[in-house]
């Protein structure tokens, strides 16, 4: 099993107005990714960012705070004594970083699951099976304010972007095997991790072969 927390700052991304570094921001979106990587299947736990809980040497504050507290490290301690499992890895980017992303890979398939109008966050989208460029992928990540469940719904769409994420992926290399080598680059440029490079290279080859109907979105209640 490899459990990898996914995390998004609110800072460090000069072209959506957000100073600072990213690690020393607050992580507006928090997913869990837990792969049983014989049997090819797994979860994605998605974590409003504003659960109240434990944070070693702080008290009780919002699990987004973490980061701020103490870097990507103490979110990693954090999530480990709220849910018991070891975290192998963390990827952190930033508002700017996952619009890129997007955009390098050309776009990602992601069905959007409700109308939205969202002034707050930019989203303006249509129910249905939708390709969205890097901008309208961090509008879906962040829209809120109008969504009937607000933080969970939120939640539950950036799962969705990860998912859309892995099979565009699966299509792209599909047609195309040295892709992964391309996918990896844009992870160099966008994403701070500490996965070594050759632990990235097996996960990347591994996720061809992970189906994203064995994933589940699970929105932690």
């Amino acid at each position: 099993r490899v459990v990898l927390l996914v995390i998004g700052s609110d800072a460090g991304a000069p072209k959506s107005g957000r100073g600072g570094t990213m690690e020393g921001g607050r992580a507006d979106a928090l997913q869990l990714i837990v792969l049983d990587t014989v049997k090819r299947r797994g979860a994605v736990l998605s974590f409003p960012r504003d659960s109240y809980v434990p944070i070693p040497g702080h008290g009780t504050n919002k699990i987004n705070a973490a980061m701020s507290f103490g870097g990507p490290r103490l979110l990693v301690s954090t999530f480990e004594r709220l849910t018991g499992l070891p975290i192998d890895y963390y990827l952190l980017t930033s508002f700017d970083g996952l619009a890129d992303i997007v955009d390098k890979v050309g776009g990602v398939q992601v069905t959007v699951d409700m109308n939205i109008r969202d002034q707050a966050s930019g989203a303006f989208l249509d129910k249905g099976r939708r390709k969205l460029r890097g901008r309208q992928a961090l509008a879906y990540a962040r829209a809120r304010k109008t969504l009937p469940g607000g933080d969970f719904d939120r939640s539950r769409h950036q799962g969705q972007i990860l998912l859309g994420g892995l099979g565009t992926f699966q299509r792209q290399v599909a047609k195309d095997p040295t892709r992964v080598m391309a996918w990896l680059g844009v992870m160099r440029d966008e994403v701070r991790t500490d996965l070594p490079f050759p632990e990235l290279l097996r996960l990347a080859l591994l996720a061809t072969r992970v189906p994203a109907s064995g994933i589940r979105v699970v929105p932690v209640p």
